[in-house]
């Protein structure tokens, strides 16, 4: 977006997900430390 897009623009972005595009995914501990970084953060528990 443009540095001049209106701020009601903007707003209408704003707005909760739909329920159909959310997926819960239980992971590892492993994504609880900033220091880990890997493929193995993504796969599910």
């Amino acid at each position: 977006m443009a540095d001049d897009t209106p701020p009601a623009r903007l707003h209408a972005l704003l707005r909760p997900a739909a329920a159909d595009v959310l997926r819960v995914t239980r992971v590892k501990p492993l994504v609880n430390k900033v220091q880990n970084d890997g493929p193995e953060l993504v796969e599910a528990a």
